[in-house]
């Protein structure tokens, strides 16, 4: 496995690539029945990554910082299971403008990978509980953050696969 620095990296060229590949027209597209646009996607993306969690209240623990990631990992990466997103990080049904929105994300992964040198990664943030998985450490946050990111770059490349194929 990669060190997290080089996959959070690795993670947003990979969303950039997939994203760059659906042509700007069909952003708003809806690919298939029961689906989010590429725009809704990226939009919820836009709204979910974000590294204000890290910045606000923690906590010192004595369990491992990275401990819950291969937990959160085994979670996103099960391409299987479907989860529904909570209210305030649902995409609205709108116009989006795909480089603004990647402008947006490359500065969000920007700052999730300086913040792996600016924190102390360690600490658990106690401002969010997500039901299920109590506190993060900060580690664990941007984890998160980036195994989010996975799943939904997967969903991308199942739209623009779809999408490629509507004329």
């Amino acid at each position: 496995m990669l060190p997290l620095k080089d996959e959070l990296k690795q993670t947003q060229s990979a969303l950039i690539a997939v994203v760059s590949s659906i042509p700007d027209d069909k952003i708003d597209v809806v690919p298939f029945e029961g689906s989010w646009t590429a725009g809704q996607v990226l939009e919820h993306l836009c709204k979910s990554v974000s590294t204000r969690i890290l910045k606000g209240n923690v906590q010192t623990v004595s369990r491992p910082a990275d401990e819950k990631i291969a937990f959160v990992r085994s979670i996103f990466l099960d391409f299987t299971k479907k989860y529904s997103a909570p209210d305030f990080i649902l995409p609205l049904d709108a116009t989006h403008n795909k480089q603004e929105q990647l402008l947006l994300l490359t500065g969000k992964f920007d700052r999730l990978i300086a913040a792996l040198d600016s924190f102390n990664l360690a600490e658990e943030c106690t401002d969010l509980t997500l039901p299920g998985f109590g506190n993060f450490t900060r580690l664990e946050w941007i984890a998160f953050q980036m195994l989010h990111t996975k799943r939904h770059t997967e969903q991308l490349r199942n739209i623009a696969a779809a999408l490629n194929s509507i004329s």
